[in-house]
């Protein structure tokens, strides 16, 4: 795509009329055509003349284009030469129709756009379209249209986007714009096909069409590929190439491809053109002559136009006429007159060939009368009076009997009773037939083992075809599937179970590889120990009393003090005695010095314990089971219930007796027990807990 400028559209200045000149892509009389050469053959001549069955395009020329309008009237501009056309009107649909430029002659290349950037309707070209089509109820052409944006009208709406369409008929402006009815939309652009053109914008149009299928590109690339079988509808065969323009103002069409005529010949037209082999006035193939009018194989083509005859051999002469019909013979000589070709005569010099029908050419024939067999053999006398016509010579030894069927060479009175081809009285064996096939100079009817050489190798009995051992008698001792000559363990079955080379029969530990390891006289598969183990494993722990740290011990060592539990003074401990009192951590109370134990029993170690005899009588009070300090009835207050300065009974709180003097303490602040004391309590009862 590119953008517009204003030169595009400058319109050429006009240039003096120039000398007629053939090959200079102009026609002027006296021409015909001016297909830019002045070279023969290619249906422009050297002297610019249509040659025989082509047809030329005329060079390409807007300004003698015609006009096809579907509503209001259009306004085309023609300028550069007829190379350039612009729609000057926003009109109905309208096809500027090149007469005489047919589209399949040659690919049809413009630069299209809009040169305004009012409006989004159609621009496109016209395939296959004749003058008169827009009243032609008869009209069939291919559309070719591409709107900028997508926009109802004509109570329908027209679709954004490139596509080809079919038109037959006298369609409305309203099925141009939607594709309805007389315009049948067959396919849509691969990458426009919902994409509109943009102002002021050039594009590259390449159509290329054969009268069968179409491709279309637009900047390179291709956009619509479809063939009328794809399309399920015929494309024309003829017609003109036209530009389209529909409701738009601006639209502009560039030719850019040959100027000059194009020419080409019309395969199917009855004339033979200088590129064709044929032209039987139809373009079908499989009648000897192809769509392309190149002769098919196994015809012959003659005439304009040709008619075609099948030619099996292709040597351009029908079978009918052809005296080889399967072999090629273009000069069809028959040498001897017999109406057949000397090619495919075998007698090509006799005429007739072979009178008696011996097979034998007249001319090589060396018998006069009925020889239907021929001389066979070649010993002169024809094979209807030879007595041997395929012997020569007929009977070598004399004995009225022919070589052919002869089987002794000398003198074989005696026969052939076996029928071996052997006669009896030079056969070893004329009773067998083979003689000996074992070749053991025994004939087989009195040989016991008649395939068999030597016949019963081992002596078993069995002849060695059919022994499965043939060289071992017994053949198998043991029953393993193995010949004794070839199993290692001949006696045994199995031979070896541990895979140690020793036979079972004889190996003192059959199931163990190796049988003793350690040497102490016990197969490994039921010794527990690796080692020396004479010791055995008297704790059944596992481990052989010769490598058992504590070989009567499992476990070894509980406490894993390194003591052997039988030895360990405290097997559960260790270590075993933390405070050296003689009793085991795990059943001593305490893990101090503890001498002096528990005296009072509050759970308290008395080497811990605040002086053992106070505060530790079931009624909370000092030393005495009445609850007060010595006395029976009070301690020193005027309460008479036996408290202490409070009316509970305790030392002016709640909870604990007031100090005396026989305690030996200060006394806390508020009036409270010592905080020692009440620090080490739990710390006591804690570690009581622990030994528990």
């Amino acid at each position: 795509m590119r953008t517009f400028v204003p030169l595009l559209i400058a319109l050429l200045l006009p240039t003096s009329a120039l000398a007629q000149v053939c090959g200079d892509a102009v026609i002027e009389s006296p021409e015909q055509c001016d297909d830019n050469n002045a070279i023969a053959g290619d249906g422009c001549s050297d002297t610019c003349e249509i040659e025989t069955a082509f047809y030329c395009n005329d060079p390409f020329d807007l300004n003698e284009a015609s006009t096809e309008e579907w509503g209001a009237s259009s306004s085309w501009s023609i300028t550069n030469g007829g190379l350039h056309a612009t729609q000057l009107t926003n009109t109905a649909a309208s096809v500027l129709v090149l007469d005489n430029f047919d589209p399949s002659f040659v690919p049809a290349t413009f630069d299209t756009g809009v040169l305004v950037t009012t409006d989004d309707d159609f621009i496109g070209y016209a395939i296959g379209i004749e003058a008169g089509d827009s009243t032609d109820p008869t009209a069939d052409f291919l559309l070719i249209d591409w709107k900028q944006a997508s926009q109802s009208a004509f109570s329908t709406t027209a679709a954004v986007g490139l596509s080809l369409s079919r038109v037959t008929g006298v369609p409305s402006n309203g099925d141009f714009w939607g594709h309805n009815n007389g315009v049948q939309e067959l396919a849509r652009g691969a990458t426009l096909g919902s994409v509109g053109w943009s102002d002021l914008a050039v594009y590259e149009f390449e159509i290329v069409y054969d009268g069968d299928s179409i491709q279309l590109y637009v900047d390179g690339s291709l956009e619509i590929d479809l063939d009328e079988t794809t399309a399920g509808v015929p494309f024309p065969d003829s017609g003109n190439l036209g530009v389209y323009c529909f409701s738009q103002q601006g639209a502009v069409f560039e030719w850019t491809g040959n100027e000059a005529s194009v020419c080409s010949s019309v395969c199917g037209d009855g004339l033979i053109a200088s590129d064709e082999d044929c032209d039987d006035a139809d373009s079908d193939a499989g009648d000897g002559c192809d769509d392309s009018c190149a002769i098919e194989p196994g015809f012959t083509c003659v005439g304009e136009p040709s008619v075609c005859e099948d030619d099996a051999d292709s040597d351009g002469v029908p079978d009918v006429d052809d005296n080889c019909p399967d072999d090629p013979n273009v000069d069809q000589a028959d040498g001897d007159g017999d109406g057949q070709g000397d090619i495919c005569d075998p007698c090509p010099i006799d005429n007739p060939d072979d009178p008696d029908g011996d097979g034998v050419c007249t001319s090589v024939d060396i018998c006069d009368g009925d020889d239907a067999s021929g001389d066979t053999d070649g010993d002169l006398v024809c094979d209807d009076i030879d007595p041997c016509p395929i012997d020569n010579p007929d009977d070598t030894d004399g004995d009225g009997v022919c070589d052919s069927v002869d089987v002794c060479d000398g003198n074989d009175v005696t026969g052939d009773v076996d029928g071996d081809g052997v006669c009896d009285d030079i056969d070893p064996c004329p009773l067998n037939n083979p003689d000996d096939t074992d070749g053991d100079g025994v004939c087989d009817s009195a040989d016991p083992c008649p395939l068999d050489n030597p016949d019963d190798t081992d002596g078993d009995g069995v002849c060695d075809s059919t022994d499965p051992c043939p060289a071992d008698n017994p053949d198998d001792s043991d029953g393993d599937g193995q010949c004794d000559s070839t199993d290692p363990c001949p006696a045994d079955n199995p031979d070896d179970t541990d895979g140690d080379g020793v036979c079972d029969s004889i190996d003192p530990c059959p199931a163990d590889n190796p049988d003793d390891s350690d040497g102490d006289g016990v197969c490994d598969t039921v010794d527990v120990c690796d080692g020396d183990d004479a010791s055995g494993d008297s704790d059944s722990d596992g481990v052989c009393d010769d490598i058992d740290p504590c070989p009567v011990d499992a476990p070894d060592d509980t406490d894993g003090d390194g003591v052997c539990d039988s030895d360990d003074l405290c097997p559960l401990d260790n270590p075993d005695d933390t405070d050296g009192d003689g009793v085991c951590d795990s059943d001593d109370l305490c893990f101090g010095d503890d001498a002096t134990g528990d005296y009072d029993n509050d759970g308290a170690c008395d080497d811990v314990d605040p002086p053992p005899g106070d505060d530790d009588d079931s009624a909370g009070d000092d030393d005495d089971s009445a609850g007060d300090d010595d006395d029976a009835t009070d301690d020193d207050d005027s309460a008479s219930t036996g408290d202490d300065d409070d009316a509970t009974g305790d030392d002016d709180d709640i909870a604990i007796d007031e100090p005396g003097p026989e305690c030996g303490c200060a006394a806390a602040p508020g009036g409270n027990a010592p905080a020692g004391l009440l620090l080490l309590l739990p710390a006591a009862l804690l570690m009581r807990r622990r030994r528990a």
